[in-house]
């Protein structure tokens, strides 16, 4: 049986926190902004392990794609022990992993979803 509205709870740091006590999925963050944006937040990612995220998603274009400078600070953050999903924001895309890839894949998955199997992997 499904859970009355009255039962639902709200997806936030203090619902994720009654359910992981280590504190390791409020760190990951979805990135959906435009490439500066986004790039200066991945390089931000380096301000110190209590401001680090665990893990990003990044939603990209068709198939996932990047723009260079961005894919080369998710690969930097990725090297300083940050997880990193690439995904697509095109409603009926998905990332088609390849061999040349420098980044995993989130597959069909939508960036939020994404978020979400990132966020299970680091449990």
């Amino acid at each position: 049986m499904a859970p009355s509205s009255s039962e639902l709870k709200t997806l936030d740091r203090s619902t994720i926190s009654e359910i992981d006590t280590t504190d390791q999925l409020t760190d990951v963050l979805a990135i959906l902004e435009h490439v500066r944006d986004a790039q200066w937040k991945v390089e931000s990612t380096n301000l110190g392990s209590w401001d680090s995220p665990g893990g990003l998603v990044v939603a990209g274009t068709g198939n996932g794609t990047l723009h260079h400078e961005l894919q080369a600070a998710l690969v930097e953050a990725q090297a300083a022990g940050v997880r990193v999903l690439r995904s697509s924001r095109c409603a009926e895309g998905r990332v088609l992993a390849t061999t040349a890839d420098v980044l995993p894949s989130a597959g069909d998955l939508p960036p939020a979803k994404a978020r979400v199997e990132l966020m299970l992997q680091m449990l």
